[in-house]
């Protein structure tokens, strides 16, 4: 949220990241709370591959944030041109919790540089696990799914109150939801295998692929949760974009 500069400290004679929330945004008070609660969380953290914050202000209704300068690619960049694997991440509509799956091998070491976010580290007894991180309280990773099986690709609702992802648990990788932040049931969505869930807006409609074909669910949550039968939207040949 909000634009980034690359600017120079005449002062100090070095290079800063300056960003910015514009006036038209922070005349809305839950967007300038966000930003001042993202300066909260970086200044409590301190890593060599983590932007350190120098300075929070405001000059003209305009608030910033000083931080260091990091080289290295941009987020499109990194998206379209890495060949390191991306674990798929997913934020809860308020923006106070991420929620993502990481590897065991990795040791859930993970940077995530555009949002000046260090994912923590743990252990696990499986290849990979679903976990959320909070960005209140003490602001560590906190398991959410860990089972003897493989689970990926976390979804929250556009509602914050149920998470899909996927497990291979069935012995093939199907479409699960489970409450969040739970207890509660767990619901199989997918039939024949599915993967990369997404909701639709209204959440009254989950996306999957299976193969080449689009799939979507029906969803209803009140007054319990329930699925209808996965129908096709469309079907033709698929292509991961690089």
């Amino acid at each position: 949220m909000g634009e980034v500069y690359k600017a120079r400290d005449t002062r100090l004679d070095r290079t800063v990241a300056i960003k910015v929330l514009p006036s038209h945004l922070a005349d809305k008070p839950q967007l300038r709370e966000r930003f001042e609660r993202e300066a909260r969380a970086v200044s409590s953290l301190n890593h060599p591959h983590i932007g350190t914050l120098y300075d929070i202000g405001q000059q003209d209704g305009i608030h910033f944030l000083v931080m260091e300068y990091l080289e290295g690619e941009t987020l499109a960049e990194r998206l379209t041109t890495s060949d390191l694997r991306q674990n798929t991440s997913s934020w809860s509509p308020d923006g106070q919790v991420l929620a993502f799956h990481a590897r065991s091998e990795q040791g859930f070491r993970n940077f995530v540089r555009d949002t000046d976010l260090l994912l923590g580290e743990g252990s696990s007894t499986t290849l990979r696990d679903i976990w959320v991180l909070p960005f209140e309280g003490d602001r560590e990773p906190q398991p959410f799914l860990q089972t003897p099986f493989n689970e990926s690709a976390p979804m929250f609702s556009p509602d914050g109150r149920w998470l899909a992802y996927v497990s291979d648990e069935s012995g093939w990788n199907e479409i699960y939801v489970q409450p969040y932040p739970g207890p509660g049931g767990k619901w199989q969505i997918s039939i024949e295998g599915g993967v990369e869930p997404v909701w639709e807006r209204s959440g009254r409609e989950l996306f999957y692929r299976n193969g080449n074909r689009m799939m979507a669910v029906d969803i209803t949550t009140e007054p319990t949760f329930s699925a209808g039968t996965p129908k096709v939207l469309f079907e033709g040949d698929f292509q991961r974009g690089t």
